[in-house]
């Protein structure tokens, strides 16, 4: 295992098996690239930190209130 890290995406991905971004800029930028290796059966782990925000449309989901304690709800679209 090797681990890189990169101010930005490089913008070549075939090398990777997993990516993980740590800020919605980069989701926003780089969504094709992202998308397009996701596609390919690449990995990606994003940690976006907009707490209280809607998720970047490519993820899929909507956030909802909270429920019942314990309850997770997940919708993907």
């Amino acid at each position: 295992m090797r681990l890189e890290r990169a101010e930005q995406l490089p913008q070549d991905l075939a090398p990777y098996r997993v990516i993980i971004t740590a800020d919605s800029a980069s989701v926003a930028a780089q969504e094709k690239a992202l998308g397009d290796f996701v596609r390919a059966g690449g990995g990606w782990l994003a940690f976006t930190g907009s707490a209280g925000k809607e998720p970047h449309r490519i993820f899929g989901a909507r956030c909802g209130p909270a429920g019942p304690e314990a309850e997770i709800r997940v919708m993907f679209t």
